[in-house]
């Protein structure tokens, strides 16, 4: 499913666009929802989720699993 452009930014990182989304429903924390796209949430702060989930095996062109985790301070927690 796409996201709506409503109420979601882009950011771009190592040339690609992203468009995303906090989810502040997601509780302990927030949830921020990625989709690839040819100000609680810093762009550093987003731009190091997406450089961690295409480590991870995300591929933004794809349709493929959630990539799920959290940030704890600067530092990424798997779930």
């Amino acid at each position: 499913m796409a996201l709506a452009k409503k109420g979601t930014r882009l950011i771009k990182v190592d040339g690609v666009e992203y468009r995303w989304v906090v989810q502040p429903d997601d509780e302990p924390g927030m949830a921020v929802v990625v989709e690839c796209q040819g100000n609680i949430i810093s762009p550093w702060l987003l731009r190091k989720a997406i450089l961690y989930a295409i480590d991870q095996g995300w591929n933004p062109k794809q349709r493929g699993q959630q990539i799920v985790f959290r940030f704890e301070g600067d530092h990424i927690k798997e779930k």
